[in-house]
């Protein structure tokens, strides 16, 4: 897994930011992409900005959260079924 991290400097969680007009999106604002919500938080200074980026990633130095245009291309975190 570590090796798929470095390709990027960051991954998509697979957590989306549903508001973009609050600097910090309460926890009923964000979502897993299975549907369930996210009360966990651990951004990065300066994160979340206020615009119009809806996907949440992480950094690959401080394994904080950024938020991000969802087509940029990045690795990617997936959760496995039954785990």
């Amino acid at each position: 897994m570590a090796a798929v991290c470095r390709s990027a400097p960051g991954s998509w969680i697979g957590l989306y930011k549903y508001s973009a007009s609050s600097v910090d999106p309460s926890p009923s604002d964000q979502y897993w992409l299975d549907g369930s919500t996210s009360t966990f938080r651990r951004w990065q200074s300066g994160r979340p900005d206020n615009d119009d980026t809806h996907c949440i990633g992480m950094t690959e130095d401080s394994g904080r959260f950024i938020d991000g245009d969802c087509d940029r291309e990045l690795s990617f975190v997936c959760k496995k079924i039954g785990v």
